[in-house]
């Protein structure tokens, strides 16, 4: 079961909405896409600075290894400083020195498109779809074929994405075989701050969906 501080809620405000567009993405690798009518696609968040979270870069991509021959489009996004900082990344990737440093497991990002987003722009367009501050990184999107967010899920070093609830790859072939999602996990937790005007606590929305 995954822990709270990852958990997609089931009224996460994202879910049915137009995914926004990756206009203002740079792609550092592939040629340069969009959102594809008729297609299934994964975006995935991610930074490179984090290592914690470089066994989440693996996992993603068995993720691609197992659904891209069904014909769904992953796209890896980078939040770090530039594109140099990526294209960084990248190279120490293709050398093998990217990898865990107790079992010397070696970390891929082997998917065919990843993409920098200058100056966070394009992710604040997913945090807002949620209602969110910041956009959790890692992150990843799952996008139908009409082009509506129909899941989304954080995770972190602690808790993968093997771990979550419900499983994130279930979610995916639900979508990529027309069915809805799993919604499992309730509504967001409320939050009770101190109210100035009435001096007791008062329910406001707990800001952290994931």
């Amino acid at each position: 079961m995954a822990s709270e501080d990852v958990k997609t809620y089931d009224d996460d405000l994202a879910f049915g909405t137009d995914c926004p567009s990756l206009e203002l993405l740079d792609f550092v690798r592939g040629e340069k896409v969009g959102i594809e009518a008729g297609k299934v696609h994964v975006l995935f968040y991610f930074q490179a600075f984090y290592k914690g979270a470089w066994v989440i870069n693996e996992q993603v991509t068995k993720l691609w290894e197992k659904f891209a021959p069904a014909g769904v489009q992953f796209i890896a996004i980078s939040q770090d400083a530039d594109v140099p900082a990526v294209e960084k990344f990248l190279t120490k990737i293709a050398d093998g020195r990217v990898k865990d440093e107790n079992t010397g497991e070696i970390y891929r990002l082997d998917i065919p498109l990843v993409a920098h987003d200058g100056k966070k722009a394009t992710g604040k367009l997913f945090a807002e779809a949620s209602k969110l501050s910041v956009l959790p990184i890692p992150s990843l999107y799952v996008i139908n074929k009409e082009g509506k967010i129909v899941w989304r899920q954080a995770v972190t070093q602690s808790t993968q994405l093997h771990q979550v609830s419900p499983s994130f790859e279930g979610q995916l072939e639900k979508v990529i075989a027309g069915e809805a999602v799993e919604l499992a996990n309730g509504e967001a937790p409320k939050a009770a701050c101190a109210d100035p005007d009435e001096g007791e606590a008062a329910e406001v929305d707990d800001l952290a969906l994931f």
